[in-house]
């Protein structure tokens, strides 16, 4: 069901797709490079005023580092990832394959499968994240 959810509404963002969400979007990417120790006391600015951090997703061994979170003032959820700064996230950029998507099977996609192991280790923080979010906030 989530999937399905999650489906939807990333179909129903690319739809509605404007240079605002965009703005927003590059403005939290980069905010990411802040650190996963910062994030959550970080202040946020230009497009992403408003912007409530809720989850860190930080994995030491493969250094990925995001997080997720709330924007009121356009009634919308992010996941946000940061780029590749470390050895750690490099060599896992390596692995440049093409894999099967396997968070969502069902659509038959084919991803980078250096950044699906780095998903991998923050996977469950991020879905249980992005459900509490949903159920806390239907409209968005």
């Amino acid at each position: 069901m989530l999937k399905t959810l999650i489906a939807t509404a990333a179909f129903a963002s690319a739809q509605e797709w404007d240079l605002d969400t965009a703005l927003i979007s590059r403005q939290l990417a980069a905010d990411s490079y802040c650190g996963h120790d910062n994030i959550m006391t970080h202040t946020f600015e230009n497009t992403a005023v408003g912007f409530v951090p809720t989850a860190i997703l930080y994995d030491e061994k493969s250094d990925t580092n995001g997080y997720v979170g709330y924007l009121p003032s356009n009634e919308s959820i992010y996941v946000v990832f940061r780029g590749s700064i470390s050895l750690d996230n490099w060599l896992t950029d390596f692995d440049a394959t093409l894999a099967h998507y396997e968070a969502f099977p069902e659509c038959d996609c084919k991803v980078h499968a250096g950044f699906q192991a780095s998903l991998k280790t923050v996977y469950a923080t991020l879905l249980a994240e992005v459900q509490r979010l949903m159920l806390e906030n239907p409209t968005y």
